[in-house]
């Protein structure tokens, strides 16, 4: 559910929230092994050379079942490969639960749509001093957590950069790091991409799509992991996926 945390400054819509972020994901299925052999079954080949040779005949004969054989062994390899590297179905245990595969969601309100990754939550809460209302909405499959939050604003803010900074700072909690920030528009709508290390232990690498609607109104599309993990591709589709409805 959502963390709190007192905000080192506020801003026009200040919020001592600092981010929201879903429990920790889950662990890694287990790999696939490959098995490669080098078994040189070129049978034919020898029978030519040791044709020529009758002296050899003897060991022509040795080296003749020897590949037969290897034959054998390479077929047991490959058929060991091939087992190895089946899927092994998952087996729950109290500490480690097996991880949920993505089920593409397309979801839809009043304000926006989005297809998320899994089955979605959904709750809502007001700020601290009762100025704004957050919705989120949330769903989690594969170790990647996706959200997006809905702000609605009691007063007025900037529709500026002046209030990116301050959201940005807000969702960056004590002792994570920003990595990379970039600002644009998005169908008018000015945003800030940002993503930030957190202090989690393994650290997760969180991505952040912070888009002001207007004056009033804020959303921002999350999307979590453990760092090291490649989520590109869940995160170009929920981005993608993202539509604010005018």
């Amino acid at each position: 559910m959502v963390r709190r945390g007192k905000n080192p400054s506020r801003g026009p819509d200040s919020d001592e929230r600092d981010c929201y972020e879903l429990p920790s994901a889950q662990s890694a299925a287990p790999g696939t092994l490959r098995l490669v052999s080098n078994v040189d079954t070129d049978a034919d080949s020898l029978d030519s050379w040791y044709a020529k040779s009758p002296k050899f005949f003897g060991q022509r004969e040795i080296l003749t079942k020897f590949t037969r054989k290897a034959l054998r062994l390479t077929v047991v390899v490959l058929l060991f490969a091939a087992f190895a590297g089946a899927q092994v179905p998952c087996r729950p245990t109290a500490t480690s639960p097996c991880p949920t595969e993505p089920t593409p969601t397309p979801y839809s309100t009043a304000q926006f749509s989005a297809t998320f990754n899994g089955p979605v939550e959904t709750w809502s809460e007001p700020n601290v001093q009762k100025t704004s209302m957050d919705i989120f909405y949330a769903s989690k499959a594969n170790r990647v957590e996706q959200t997006v939050a809905y702000r609605t604003i009691n007063g007025e803010i900037d529709v500026s950069t002046v209030s990116l900074d301050f959201y940005v700072k807000a969702l960056t909690k004590k002792g994570e790091t920003l990595k990379s920030r970039q600002d644009g528009t998005h169908h008018g709508h000015i945003f800030a991409y940002f993503e930030v290390e957190t202090a989690n232990e393994p650290p997760r690498l969180r991505r952040a799509w912070l888009l002001i609607q207007n004056s009033h109104t804020v959303f921002v599309v999350m999307q979590s992991t453990t760092e090291g993990i490649d989520d590109s591709e869940e995160w170009n589709a929920f981005s993608k996926s993202f539509a604010i409805k005018e």
